[in-house]
């Protein structure tokens, strides 16, 4: 599997999960927190399973409030991969 970017990584969480939250919204600001966006738990745990199905990764629900944005997760998870 090739190692994908940050862009890359970007979108996927983004993509994942707008069919998450209660709003629909067309764009979705990576620098607001996944809880102002209106992620809940049973999100987390769709997106997770997603980003693992697509990335490869485990990832660990509390991952997502350690690095709360879809900007800092993704530069979380590039640097995971870097290390795996």
């Amino acid at each position: 599997m090739n190692r994908p970017d940050e862009l890359t990584i970007s979108a996927a969480i983004t993509e994942l999960m707008k069919p998450e939250l209660e709003d629909d919204l067309t764009a979705v600001d990576s620098r607001r927190t996944f809880t102002d966006l209106g992620l809940d738990s049973t999100g987390v745990v769709a997106v997770a399973e997603g980003l693992r199905e697509r990335i490869g990764l485990v990832i660990e629900p509390e991952e997502f409030f350690d690095h709360p944005t879809v900007e800092d997760l993704s530069r979380h998870l590039l640097a995971r991969l870097g290390r795996e």
